[in-house]
């Protein structure tokens, strides 16, 4: 039957939208990780600790790190949204 059918795909997409929003709330932590490695990286350079190319390839590190963490919570952002909808 048609309603059959319909709670199967229901009970699915409840879910992808649970694991997705887990996966959001990881991305969320992990992003406030590294935004916190790269205060104590800037922190680190500011006391004289790292010279400045180490400090600079610390700052790049932690950065990359964060850009591909943002284009991942942006894309499961935007698949929950999808979803949601």
């Amino acid at each position: 039957r048609v309603d059959d059918q319909l709670a199967q795909h229901v009970g699915a997409l409840q879910a992808a939208l649970a694991g997705l929003g887990e996966r959001h709330a990881e991305l969320d932590r992990q992003l406030a990780e590294r935004r916190d490695a790269l205060a104590e990286v800037e922190l680190r350079a500011l006391v004289g600790e790292f010279d400045a190319d180490e400090a600079e390839r610390r700052r790049q590190e932690v950065q990359g790190a964060l850009g591909a963490l943002r284009s991942d919570a942006e894309r499961t952002g935007g698949r929950l949204a999808d979803l949601r909808d």
